[in-house]
């Protein structure tokens, strides 16, 4: 849990501040679509930062092996989901695009394992 609480709230520190970063550098150096992309990386950053931090906090409740790798798979789709859309957003490579369903994959997993461990508690 503690692993999990300490990722979470740095994700969710790195969000803030990558949205400020966008909001007072990028925003004056990136076409439109550009740093439209780049908020949207912003939000689900933050979305799946606020995902590790719920899941951390369930994780004393929800024992067992669904909940572990509910926290991993949050956490891996919150740094390559949102990772890849800031790279496609700065330089404009759309093959980082091609990365962004494996980390919305990420996403899924970790929510349905959340589900799966809340099925099986009593």
């Amino acid at each position: 849990m503690r692993n999990y609480l300490l990722l979470g709230s740095l994700l969710a520190f790195l969000a803030v501040a990558l949205g400020a970063f966008g909001s007072h550098i990028l925003q004056s150096e990136l076409t439109e679509d550009r740093y439209s992309t780049y908020q949207i990386a912003v939000q689900y950053h933050l979305f799946g930062s606020l995902s590790v931090l719920i899941a951390a906090l369930v994780m004393d409740k929800l024992s067992g092996h669904s909940i572990k790798w509910a926290g991993r798979m949050l956490v891996a789709g919150t740094v390559i989901f949102p990772g890849s859309i800031y790279i496609l957003s700065l330089t404009g490579i759309g093959i980082f695009g091609a990365l962004a369903p494996i980390g919305g994959t990420s996403f899924l997993i970790g929510f349905l394992l959340i589900s799966v461990a809340a099925w099986k508690h009593r």
